[in-house]
């Protein structure tokens, strides 16, 4: 009799703790919806806004409920002043004098952080930035961007190659620095130079990852004048570093 009465007991725990305990939203299955249902599935969520350097523009980082890979709880990143490891599949720029607005991009990205240096004024000339302790470094952001399936596992992720993107203050020369192909893996802005020094690395192995197993490689680009980055080391220097390591390095 006792033993009746205390599994009633937990029999009638266990009905109200599944009656008051919270539902979970389950995730929408968009496959068999039309392309206008898809829209009305999807919801857009504008993260905290960041005002750019006590100026008239705004950032608003943009996040899709509904995206997977966005969903996904991993980050990169790299920055200064302020940064954002959380991931983006876009920013939207406002301008809060003039009520203008815009996308960073209307490519597929996702964004794995941004940052910016110090304040900016976009009329000074270069000598205006050395005087006032700013520098042409300062007229940028920087971005961590993901844009490809490089390990062709059906979806864009922190196991993609990483990519180093830049545009102005107001969000618009968006351009990406880093070589297709390869995975950034460090970068570091020069502010006396005014120029970025970043490390890849390349699947040289072929196994879809980048890795400790692939070479890295050093590769500079100058913000004043603008051109593709180059290079830091010759193939044939790289090539007499390797035979002076391996022969003092290697065990025979």
């Amino acid at each position: 009799m006792r033993a009746s009465f205390l599994c009633l007991i937990w029999l009638f725990l266990g009905f109200f703790s599944c009656v008051n305990s919270p539902t979970i939203k389950p995730k929408p299955d968009l496959k068999n919806l039309t392309p206008d249902q898809i829209v009305e599935k999807f919801n857009l969520y504008f993260d905290q806004p960041v005002i750019i350097d006590s100026s008239d523009n705004v950032m608003y980082p943009i996040i899709l409920e509904n995206s997977d890979d966005i969903r996904e709880n991993s980050g990169y990143g790299s920055g200064s002043s302020y940064s954002n490891t959380t991931k983006y599949c876009n920013i939207l720029f406002y301008n809060t004098n003039n009520s203008e607005y815009h996308l960073l991009t209307n490519d597929k990205v996702l964004i794995y952080s941004f940052s910016s240096e110090k304040i900016n004024n976009s009329t000074y000339r270069n000598e205006d930035f050395i005087r006032s302790g700013l520098t042409i470094a300062d007229n940028f952001i920087y971005y961590s961007i993901r844009k490809t399936d490089s390990n062709e596992d059906g979806k864009i992720n922190a196991e993609d190659a990483n990519y180093l993107y830049i545009s102005n203050k107001k969000g618009a020369n968006f351009k990406q620095i880093s070589p297709d192909s390869f995975n950034v893996v460090s970068w570091k802005i020069d502010k006396r130079t005014n120029k970025i020094l970043f490390s890849v690395s390349k699947d040289t192995d072929h196994d879809k990852k980048f890795t400790y197993n692939d070479e890295h490689d050093l590769y500079i680009y100058d913000l004043v004048t603008d051109k593709p980055s180059k290079q830091v080391l010759t193939e044939d220097y790289k090539k007499q570093l390797k035979k002076q390591f391996s022969e003092q390095w290697t065990k025979k």
